[in-house]
């Protein structure tokens, strides 16, 4: 099942620190990070009535740190990669009711959402074509926008699991 997810990492040398000190702001570090992570993510459904849960996991093993933030949620996950045209039919009333004119919750590529809006006339069919709509690629938005950040926050991170380890300044 395909899911809406940043994963961020780094890969990490160790050589002779307080392994329970080192590791203990290392989680601390990453799970600062995925906290902003998920903030993202909640803007861009703020003012959705139904909201995905996110999850994550969190991995300090072998040399490398990683963050993931995910959702399965299958909606979520059509805004987020979009749809194609398809047909909408009636199913629990004889028409489908819909105004024409519509502004989304959510723009492509910007974290954030808003109130949509209705206007136009109001319209009645047993079936429409939706044209589908743009992806929304919040998850690459966000990965962009934190990459940077979790590799400045793990080098923070390190600097103080050092000097908590005896060495350093």
């Amino acid at each position: 099942m395909p899911y809406t997810g940043v994963l961020v990492g780094k890969s990490i040398k160790l050589s002779r620190l307080k392994v329970d000190s080192f590791r203990f702001e290392m989680l601390r570090a990453l799970d600062n990070i995925a906290d902003g992570i998920e903030a993202d993510f909640e803007k861009t459904f703020e003012t959705f009535e139904e909201k995905p849960e996110f999850k994550r996991n969190l991995s300090l093993s072998k040399g490398l740190m990683v963050v993931d933030v995910f959702t399965e949620d299958i909606n979520y996950n059509r805004l987020n990669y979009g749809t194609e045209e398809h047909i909408i039919e009636a199913k629990n009333a004889p028409n489908l009711v819909y105004k024409k004119g519509y502004t989304s919750k959510t723009v492509p590529r910007v974290i954030g959402s808003r109130q949509s809006s209705y206007a136009g006339p109001t319209r009645r069919r047993k079936s429409v074509i939706h044209p589908g709509f743009m992806a929304r690629e919040f998850d690459k938005v966000i990965q962009k926008k934190w990459e940077p950040r979790a590799l400045r926050r793990l080098e923070e991170a390190m600097r103080r699991a050092t000097k908590a380890s005896g060495h350093g300044r």
